[in-house]
């Protein structure tokens, strides 16, 4: 009986035992959860003043100068930055460009992502780069510069476009004057009397178009 009861005890230990670590797995779960959403929200934070402070007028200073350029509309715009470049002459490519901020599974760090996206390829460009911070201790000195001289390389890879021959070909055409092959979207244009227009190397040549051709 007696050797009854004591394995009885026994049992009765080993459950509560088992109740009692429950508990502080539990406890613990909670804690973590609770510190988890205390750095979401200290994320959620920061990331708002990096990107209304940082990064939008650093790229607003870039994109201001070209007509082509669209925000989508986003769903996370405290995250999110992205523009796209409509095809135009000088740039016939579809250009996206994106800074983005992340954390990382346990909310612990905080990234940035720079992407830029060209279609279609046909040169070499930095395409992705990514500076990370742990979460307190986010430096906004160097996130400016970081994402100056992402801006820079961007408008640099964006404006080589303009001058790379396989994005130039349907811009190349004949001066109807010299024969010279330009670049319509640099040259000097004149309307013709039948509307079409033609595309001059130089003013000398137009001048003499127009003077041939009784303008």
């Amino acid at each position: 009986m007696d050797s009854l009861n004591e394995f009885s005890k026994t049992i009765e230990r080993l459950l509560v035992s088992e109740e009692q670590g429950n508990q502080i797995q539990q406890h613990n779960f909670d804690q973590q959860h609770d510190k988890r959403r205390e750095r979401r929200d200290f994320f959620q934070s920061r990331s708002e003043q990096l990107m209304s402070a940082v990064i939008h007028p650093r790229v607003e200073q870039v994109v201001k100068h070209f007509e082509n350029a669209i925000m989508p509309s986003s769903e996370s715009p405290h995250t999110h930055c992205i523009y796209q470049f409509d095809c135009r002459p000088r740039s016939p490519a579809s250009t996206t460009l994106s800074f983005i901020i992340s954390h990382d599974i346990k909310v612990e760090r905080l990234s940035i992502t720079y992407a830029l996206r060209i279609v279609p390829i046909f040169m070499k460009f930095e395409r992705e780069d990514t500076i990370s911070f742990l979460l307190e201790s986010v430096n906004d000195a160097q996130c400016k510069a970081w994402v100056e001289t992402k801006l820079l390389s961007f408008l640099g890879t964006y404006l080589q476009l303009g001058h790379i021959e396989q994005y130039q070909r349907s811009n190349m055409i004949t001066d109807p004057v010299c024969g010279a092959q330009i670049n319509k979207t640099f040259a000097i244009a004149q309307e013709t009397t039948t509307g079409k227009k033609q595309y001059f190397c130089s003013q000398a040549c137009r001048d003499d178009f127009i003077r041939n051709n009784g303008k």
